[in-house]
């Protein structure tokens, strides 16, 4: 191969960038920038290839690229513009490639969908490309877009299956006959991403002097989205001019709009010389969880758990009395005085620990500790405050951009503070490497890490994805009640907070006796053996549970011990395992799996549905012919 081809190519790093040299491009590219902007970022640096020929001297090529990005808040407005600028440029022939452009975003509300509904969900934004040679620009194309969400979406989420039961919810939550989740419920969450969905995507190309190369890559690139979307194409008698010819006459308008109740999207393409329409394009399975995109939410992680199936952040959630753990069990919480534990590092290094309390008077309080600095958010004259280490610092926290938090006693940054609006005033998201936490005054939010799995302590458990031990306290021992837990990780801060709300005698009592008892998780290992004599006819079988209920058939989702006819249980004691059921409706296919379950099959379909409830169901824990009795 090298006797054919006599030439080799390598890249050669260069160690640094001059600095006069440096700076002088980052002037440039930071130039056209607004110098008004906030925030204004720039770097820049340099490489070099070299083709080795054996037959002459080594060729070589150094290029510069420079890239500076500036951000700015338009408070009126309540958006936030960002404007970037990147150069790439030829050292030796000074021919130069400039994208520039910008993209305004709406500051959108955190979790009022009453908010988001009236807000105006748009994303203007323009980039342009320029092409300069020998220090004269000889081509441009400009692409002006919008990124938004329609009417008819909005006018969607309002009247979606998720809209009628959030708002269920919300009256029943209001009215005292539910003390569950609601305001920040899945369904509720599911009501807000309707509402945040960008459903129409429009932009318009325009070229500017570009060479009949881009021209003719262009019309293939059309001719190819035609040959592939063929089946979905319509087919109209639109007529365009005859003397617009090239896509230089006039701007190339693309339309796209997803489709609310199907995974599928309507396409236009409009150019000069003709009007190309594709109807319901079918979405592939990958791009379906992809696409549409939300506004105002992390989309890659959105992404990222919908093709995970599970949560890739743990979040807890406090509304009102109400309480959600990280594994998504739901009890009640009432905070007094005295702080509670939310959510704790319970590893050797106790990084950091989050509690929360109820002020007397006023709304809730929380304090964040992180390694030896403490964070207060609390609220005082309707005004949500944040302190750290002492020190007040709301009015330097800017909005939906954040703020290094350095404390004035270690010197080092412990986390970032970001501040948005909903129900017209400030709230807070303090966010580290291990935790986010989200407050308003009333309701609390926090998220954690997966590297966390089961070493977390605190009344919002431990993100092991396991309910069974969601009552464990913090001397790992197991609590009857979701009160007794919450009492167990009652800390007596700040002083004399036990004078204010005192604890009732009952549960001081219960605790007690509780923690003298000390009743841990344990494994009791039954005869392995007699339970794998099931399939072989033997006195031990292994079938599900079925419990009728009202209009219902719940199916335990684990088969459970039972003793065969003509056996008895070994022993007197009964073993207790609490089994999750799911249940059917009482049609065809409910009664279809109550007879599958009575013939003793194995029904391993049920794992993929969700549990319904949890029963306490005494097994034995192996069976014995009924004459060894006599």
């Amino acid at each position: 191969m090298k006797k054919i081809i006599p030439v080799s190519y390598e890249v050669v790093p260069i160690p640094s960038v001059p600095t006069a040299e440096k700076m002088l491009k980052i002037a440039e590219a930071v130039e056209p920038l607004d110098q008004t902007a906030e925030v204004i970022r720039a770097a820049t640096f340099k490489w070099t290839t070299v083709l080795v020929q054996k037959s002459s001297r080594p060729l070589t090529w150094s290029y510069f690229a420079t890239i500076a990005a500036a951000q700015k808040q338009q408070t009126q407005e309540r958006k936030l513009r960002t404007d970037w600028n990147f150069v790439m440029e030829s050292e030796q022939t000074h021919n130069k490639m400039i994208l520039h452009g910008y993209l305004v975003a709406p500051l959108l509300p955190v979790y009022n969908i009453h908010e988001i509904l009236n807000s105006l969900i748009d994303f203007r934004w323009f980039q342009c490309f320029d092409f300069y040679q020998a220090g004269t620009k000889v081509a441009h194309v400009h692409v002006t877009g919008t990124t938004k969400v329609s009417p008819e979406q909005k006018e969607y989420s309002k009247v979606s299956r998720e809209a009628r039961e959030c708002a269920k919810l919300i009256e029943m939550k209001r009215s005292g006959t539910y003390k569950g989740l609601a305001e920040l419920s899945e369904v509720c969450e599911e009501q807000r991403l309707q509402a945040r969905t960008l459903d129409e995507i429009d932009f318009n190309i325009k070229y500017f002097n570009v060479p009949k190369k881009v021209e003719f890559y262009e019309n293939v690139i059309v001719d190819v989205i035609k040959a592939y979307l063929w089946p979905f194409r319509q087919m109209t008698t639109e007529l365009t001019p005859v003397r617009q010819q090239t896509i230089q006459d006039a701007p190339v308008m693309v339309r796209i709009v997803f489709n609310k109740r199907t995974p599928s999207f309507d396409l236009v393409i409009q150019r000069p010389m003709d009007i190309t329409r594709f109807n319901k394009i079918r979405l592939p399975i990958v791009l379906d969880k992809i696409l549409p995109l939300k506004a105002g939410i992390n989309n890659v992680k959105h992404v990222a758990q919908k093709f995970s199936g599970s949560t890739i952040y743990p979040v807890c959630i406090v509304e009102q009395e109400t309480l959600r753990t990280f594994d998504n069990k739901t009890y009640p919480l009432t905070l007094d005085a005295c702080h509670r534990v939310l959510a704790a590092d319970c590893t050797e290094a106790k990084r950091w620990g989050i509690m929360a309390r109820q002020v007397p008077g006023a709304n809730k309080e929380v304090e964040v500790y992180v390694e030896k600095s403490k964070i207060v958010m609390a609220e005082s004259a309707g005004i949500l405050k944040i302190i750290l280490d002492g020190q007040e610092i709301q009015d330097q926290v800017p909005l939906n951009q954040y703020l290094y938090l350095v404390s004035p006693l270690s010197h080092k940054v412990v986390a970032r503070v970001s501040a948005t609006m909903a129900n017209g005033k400030k709230v807070f998201l303090v966010v580290n490497s291990d935790f986010a936490v989200l407050f308003d005054g009333e309701n609390i939010l926090l998220e954690t890490s997966q590297l966390y799995k089961g070493k977390i302590c605190g009344v919002c458990g431990n993100a092991n994805q396991q309910i069974k031990d969601e009552l464990v306290g913090p001397d790992q021992c197991m609590h009857s009640t979701p009160e007794i837990l919450s009492a167990a990780y009652r800390v007596k801060i700040p002083q004399n907070c036990d004078m204010v709300n005192p604890m009732p005698q009952s549960i001081k009592d219960q605790l007690r006796k509780e923690k003298s008892q000390c009743l841990k998780q344990q494994q009791i290992f039954t005869k392995v053996s007699k339970s794998l004599n099931t399939q072989n006819g033997q006195c031990t079988n292994l079938k599900h549970s079925v419990v009728r209920q009202p209009g219902k058939i719940c199916i335990s989702m684990k088969p459970v011990t039972q003793c065969a006819i003509g056996c008895l249980p070994e022993t007197p004691q009964p073993l207790n395992k609490r089994i999750p059921f799911t249940c059917f409706n009482e049609d065809r296919l409910g009664e279809h799996y109550e007879i599958k379950a009575g013939r003793g099959e194995k029904l391993d379909e049920l794992k993929g549905r969700q549990s319904h409830f949890e029963a306490e169901v005494p097994q034995p824990r192996s069976c014995v012919p009924a004459s060894n009795y006599l």
